[in-house]
């Protein structure tokens, strides 16, 4: 199980979920939103993708929501889907206070993206991910992002000079990547852990700077323990 941030789980009437590549990619996952709260009168959470009203989901005390998620709103291992902006990830909205979470799985293998509410939303971002002992095409590490505003500028610096991106390129030939995004729009990148030493440590340092609050997914989708056989 390979956790990614946030951690802290918060109670809040508003949440934002930005997507993540996805390398294992068997296609044969199951993905759900886990919704929760302390208020006893039932109360509705709407749940957005791209400022258009996706699903409805009543909830209240004792009562919470399980709400099946289409993969392609959360994850792609589509490599036309990285490194330009999308219509992915999700936004949730009510009048009261709810827990929110999500929980992927696919055989052999399970995630957790657990969201702060708007305290998770910023402007400065800095991305932590689990080292992999050994490259593998299917293990990588990634960094998404989701505009909560119009016309928000972001631009990820710092990363590992000598890492090559999912797409081709060279770290070292392009330092910085700026992006605008409308709200709503996400943009993923993405780097496979080969075997080089960049890559298997991958964008870990990655500083994520935007003018407006955006929301960040990070991590790894699985990775190899140096603590354990890899196959």
């Amino acid at each position: 199980l390979s956790l990614f941030t946030n951690i802290n789980a918060q109670f809040d009437t508003e949440h934002w979920f930005a997507p993540f590549s996805d390398r294992m990619s068997a296609g044969d996952t199951e993905q759900y939103l886990y919704l929760s709260t302390n208020k006893t009168t039932p109360f509705n959470v709407e749940i957005y993708n791209n400022n258009i009203l996706y699903k409805t989901v009543q909830i209240s005390k004792g009562n919470p929501g399980v709400v099946a998620i289409d993969r392609d709103l959360m994850m792609t291992s589509d490599q036309t889907n990285l490194f330009t902006a999308k219509k992915m990830g999700l936004h949730l909205v009510a009048d009261f206070k709810f827990f929110a979470h999500m929980r992927f799985a696919m055989p052999n293998h399970a995630e957790i993206v657990t969201s702060k509410g708007k305290a998770g939303l910023g402007n400065n971002f800095f991305a932590v991910m689990t080292d992999n002992s050994i490259g593998r095409s299917y293990i990588n590490t990634t960094i998404g992002v989701i505009a909560t505003e119009n016309n928000t500028k972001i631009k990820f610096i710092g990363y590992n000079s000598g890492i090559i991106f999912s797409n081709g390129v060279l770290a070292s030939a392009q330092p910085t990547i700026n992006i605008t995004l409308n709200k709503g729009e996400t943009y993923i990148i993405d780097a496979i852990s080969n075997d080089s030493t960049a890559n298997v440590v991958g964008l870990t340092g990655t500083q994520i700077e935007s003018d407006k609050p955006i929301s960040v997914t990070n991590g790894n989708f699985g990775f190899i323990s140096p603590n354990k056989s890899n196959v």
